[in-house]
């Protein structure tokens, strides 16, 4: 399997792991209550998780490339430095990174 053959199947993979939970819809009847640090770190860390997933199984240059490619380290930087894990994780949600 060649070089681009392996990064568009990394690419796949996390897709179809996060296209189930996009898929998913729910009708709000009340108005979301806003969530804690805690939870808000936890979406993170399941991002952080795939990252993890990547560099173990097709090493940490491969990892470093998908993640740039998907949350750049600048604009990572950027929203942790001025709205938290919470702002992190709205970001990741809306970019359909997590579910």
């Amino acid at each position: 399997m060649n070089y681009k053959s392996m990064i568009f199947g990394v690419e796949l993979a996390l897709a179809a792991c996060l296209l189930p939970a996009q898929a998913q819809t729910r009708a709000v009847t009340t108005a979301p209550s806003l969530p804690s640090e805690g939870q808000c770190q936890s979406e993170v860390l399941k991002f952080e998780r795939v990252i993890s997933f990547i560099r173990e199984s097709q090493g940490p240059q491969e990892a470093t490339k998908v993640k740039e490619k998907l949350l750049p380290a600048k604009v990572e930087n950027e929203i942790l430095g001025r709205d938290g894990y919470c702002g992190l994780a709205r970001h990741l949600r809306e970019k359909k990174l997590v579910s």
